[in-house]
Parts: C-alpha cells; sequence; structure tokens
C-alpha cells in the first residue's frame, strides 16, 4: 500500500503559509512588548526625575534635600518619616518646581530635628518617604533607597510599608510649606 503525500508545490506553499504566520505573530508579539514598555516609561518619565535625600550637617543637624529635575512641577507632596519601622507621621507641601536644583525647607528640617533629637541613635534607621503626584494627577512614592512605586492601578504590588499610602487628594493639601 503506497500513501500519497500530495505534490511538492503544495508542501511548499503549506510550509510558507505556516512560517509566514509564525514570524507576523512573532513581530506583533514584540510590537506590543515595546509599545507596554514605551508606555511604562512615559507613564514613569516625570516621577523618574524626582529625587530626594537625607544630608547631615557638620553641627549634627538633619536636612531633606529635594531635585525636582522634570519640566513641570510635582504636587500634593507629603514627606513621611519612619525611625526603626515606626511612623513618625508627615509634613506637606504644595508643590516642588522643576529647577534641577537641589533644595530643601526649613519647616520639614526643623520637623525632622525634633523627631530625631528624640528619638535618634545611630543604630536606629531613619526612612523618609516622598509622597507625590505628577502633572497628570497620578500618586508615587519615592523612598530613600531610590524605589519609584506608583500607587493606585499599579500592577505590581508595593513594598508593605507602602501598603497604606494612597495618592494624595487636592483638598488633603493645606497651606503650603514656604522655601526658607
Amino acid at each position: 500500500m503506497l500513501l500519497d503525500f500530495g505534490d511538492v508545490p503544495g508542501w511548499i506553499e503549506a510550509i510558507a503559509t505556516s512560517l509566514a504566520f509564525a514570524g507576523t505573530t512573532s513581530l506583533l508579539w514584540i510590537e506590543s512588548r515595546r509599545r507596554r514598555e514605551e508606555r511604562r516609561a512615559q507613564t514613569e518619565s516625570q516621577a523618574s526625575k524626582v529625587a530626594h535625600w537625607l544630608d547631615k550637617s557638620e553641627a549634627g543637624e538633619w536636612s531633606l534635600k529635594y531635585r525636582n529635575a522634570s519640566d513641570v512641577p510635582v504636587y500634593r507632596i507629603r514627606v513621611h518619616a519612619y525611625l526603626n519601622g515606626v511612623d513618625m507621621g508627615y509634613r506637606q507641601m504644595r508643590r516642588i518646581y522643576p529647577t534641577g536644583e537641589e533644595h530643601t525647607r526649613r519647616r520639614i528640617n526643623e520637623w525632622l530635628n525634633d523627631i530625631v533629637l528624640a528619638n535618634y541613635d545611630e543604630k536606629v534607621p531613619i526612612w523618609i518617604d516622598l509622597v507625590f503626584a505628577d502633572a497628570t494627577g497620578r500618586g508615587w512614592v519615592r523612598d530613600l533607597d531610590g524605589s519609584l512605586v506608583q500607587l493606585k492601578g499599579t500592577a505590581s504590588k508595593p513594598p508593605e510599608r507602602f501598603s497604606g499610602y494612597e495618592a494624595p487628594e487636592r483638598e488633603d493639601v493645606g497651606t503650603a510649606i514656604e522655601p526658607g
């Protein structure tokens, strides 16, 4: 008994069609991945240009320094302080302008120094989280290690410490803390 597998041109056509389908599917997958990464980069574009850090002077005073290197202000900022994992409260700022230069706020630094003087020893870690809204209203948390986590609607699960944070509402912010 002889099996008939068809003619050679039919086989070539079937193989070419299968390869074309596989190639098109691969290109679509690659393009969708590229677009997803591009959307993520655009979403994080402004937030990734906001940074903060703690600085200790030779006199032993602490100050929170920050920089907004984006093109537009960030809004509704809350500075949360933790000592040894204990929430020590927060202070608010209305906005951080996009100067690209290092800044500090006197009232926040006085508050931080009061906390540190009352509670700090060299073995207790100080942790400062900066919660803010970008120009589109999306909420973000930046911690001292540089981690950036989007609040609400993020696909990634934020660290446990961030679980209680929500994007600050406009009416939550009181009087602006003036530079100084």
